[in-house]
Order: structure tokens, then C-alpha cells, then sequence
């Protein structure tokens, strides 16, 4: 993943997406104002099924952007997903050809740039608390809290938190969500279900080399 800005102090981002995002690699897209990505790219927080939860942002950034239903899926899921499919829920602005990438992401930077794209106001949205009324908020995390501990059972206790970290941080502004999420970035990484799936992920890939 590359990243274009222009050289002022604050600048439009866009990031431009030519590989795999996962992870902490999507978390940093998602910094940005825009994302454009190649069509056979993948992007998704798959923390989840480490044991954990995004951790650089990505709990409470996702959510800002494509609305806390969309995020709980992805983020409580783990799933790797197409540019297409981040596309129509609003998690990538463009899915282009790969030769024509860097194009499309300079072509990005400029409408911000221009003002053709108001890249301010999306900041400042990503910087406010979710949008949800009292029941809405109830609806949608009760809801799919009900869901995932069916799923889940009890060995698997990173779902469940991912949920209660982004229900009890909607109502915070950006700066107050993210102490959440590190708060629950490191009661996940302390326990023991965290490690055990670290390490047959590890195992997993150094038998593959």
C-alpha cells in the first residue's frame, strides 16, 4: 500500500491499495480521507481470529466510515473482503486497474486538493462520535452481541470484547475511543485464548515456508 499527500502540513490523504490490507495494513488506510485499491486486492481486520482486536484505530475508525452494522460484521468476523465488496458499503471510494492505480489515486488528491472532494469535512466526521441515538445503539450492538456469543461460545472471548469496546466507545469523540480501544488491545493480548491462537497461527505459517 502506497500513500499520496501533498506536502502541506495539513493535507489530504489518499491511500492506494495494491496488495493485501489486513490488519494493521487496512488500519492505516483508513487514517486517510480516501481509499482506492486494484480489484484483486484484499482488504479486512482479521484480528479477530488471533485472539485479538484492531488495534491501531481500526474499531473505532471503520465504524465512523461505514456505519457500526458494517463494521461489527467485518470487525467481529475477521473477513477478508474484495475492493468491490469494501466499495458498497463505503470502505474504499474507487476499485481501479492495476496500471492505472497511481493515477487514480493522484486523481483523488487533486479533487481534494481543488476542493472537488470535501476531504475536511470527512476528517471531521471521523473525529466525532458514532451518529446512533440510544436506540439505535442498543439495536445495534445488543443485537449482534446476541448473535456472536451464539457463535462464538465461550472459548472465544475476542468477539464478545470487540463488541463491548466499540458499544462503550460510540458515544466518545475519536481521541476518546481509540484510549478504549487500546484498553481492550491489551486485556485481549494478556490472555490466554490470545496466545494459544498466536501460536497455532505462527505454527500454521512456518509450516507453509
Amino acid at each position: 500500500m502506497q500513500i499520496c499527500r501533498s506536502m502541506q502540513p495539513s493535507v489530504p490523504l489518499i491511500a492506494a491499495i495494491h496488495g493485501t490490507a489486513l490488519g494493521g495494513g487496512f488500519e492505516v488506510s483508513l487514517a486517510c480521507h480516501y481509499r482506492c485499491a486494484i480489484a484483486s486486492a484484499k482488504v479486512g481486520l482479521p484480528e479477530v481470529k488471533l485472539g485479538l482486536l484492531p488495534g491501531a484505530g481500526g474499531t473505532q475508525r471503520l465504524p465512523r466510515l461505514v456505519g457500526a452494522d458494517s463494521a461489527l460484521e467485518w470487525i467481529a468476523g475477521g473477513t477478508e473482503n474484495s475492493p468491490e465488496e469494501a466499495q458498497k458499503i463505503g470502505a474504499v471510494d474507487a476499485v481501479v486497474e492495476h496500471e492505472i492505480l497511481r493515477d487514480a489515486a493522484l486523481d483523488l488528491l487533486n479533487k481534494a486538493v481543488s476542493g472537488e472532494l470535501d476531504w475536511q469535512a470527512k476528517r471531521e466526521e471521523k473525529q466525532q462520535p458514532l451518529m446512533l441515538n440510544e436506540n439505535e445503539s442498543m439495536m445495534a450492538f445488543e443485537t449482534a452481541r446476541a448473535f456472536i456469543a451464539g457463535k462464538a461460545g465461550p472459548n472465544y472471548p475476542a468477539p464478545l470484547t470487540i463488541v463491548g469496546v466499540m458499544q462503550a466507545s460510540a458515544r466518545f469523540t475519536l481521541e476518546g475511543a481509540l484510549e478504549i480501544e487500546a484498553e481492550g488491545f491489551a486485556e485481549l493480548a494478556k490472555s490466554q485464548e490470545a496466545t494459544a491462537l498466536i501460536g497455532l497461527f505462527l505454527g500454521d505459517q512456518l509450516l507453509n515456508c
